[in-house]
């Protein structure tokens, strides 16, 4: 292997290790804004997308910087409730049904320096729904799991 692949090797790994993810805080919380309005407030959050690292290395007299490769899966939300039920089930539903559509959801949080992010899931929908069960005016949820193409993280 010649020198300047293993340069680049060392560097992207780096990269993918020191890379700074952008998570919630400790402890955190969250909000999730669905479509048609549907609001919900989680107490845990799993599979939150980090920006995709952006490695940069030295080729000849200069450094070239590369785009990383971006990552997208599933993200879980544990211990929810969902304060209009009417909604909720309806979108229930066109989850049971196969007939929901895939739209952008959007999870707010503070990140680990303690101030608000915003994840944008974009053509996203649910995948599963576990303990769903009406609680008064609201939907509790054991767990709700979201499947995501593209996410955008907006810092404010």
């Amino acid at each position: 292997m010649k020198p300047d692949r293993i340069v680049v090797l060392f560097l992207v790994l780096a990269a993918l290790v020191l890379w700074p993810a952008v998570g919630l805080a400790q402890g955190g919380s969250c909000q999730i804004s669905l479509p048609n309005g549907i609001r919900g407030d989680f107490a845990s959050v799993q599979g939150l997308p980090t920006p995709s690292p952006s490695p940069i290395y030295r080729a000849g007299d200069g450094a070239i910087q590369m785009p990383g490769i971006a990552k997208v899966g599933n993200l879980t939300l544990g211990q929810g409730s969902f304060a209009n039920n009417n909604l909720f089930w309806r979108w229930h539903d066109q989850i049971l049904m196969n007939t929901v559509a895939r739209a952008t959801i959007v999870v707010s949080g503070a990140g680990p320096d303690g101030n608000p992010v915003n994840w944008v899931l974009r053509n996203a929908w649910p995948t599963r729904i576990a303990g769903a069960a009406k609680d008064g005016g609201s939907v509790r949820v054991e767990c709700l799991e979201i499947s995501y193409e593209q996410v955008e993280v907006q810092e404010q």
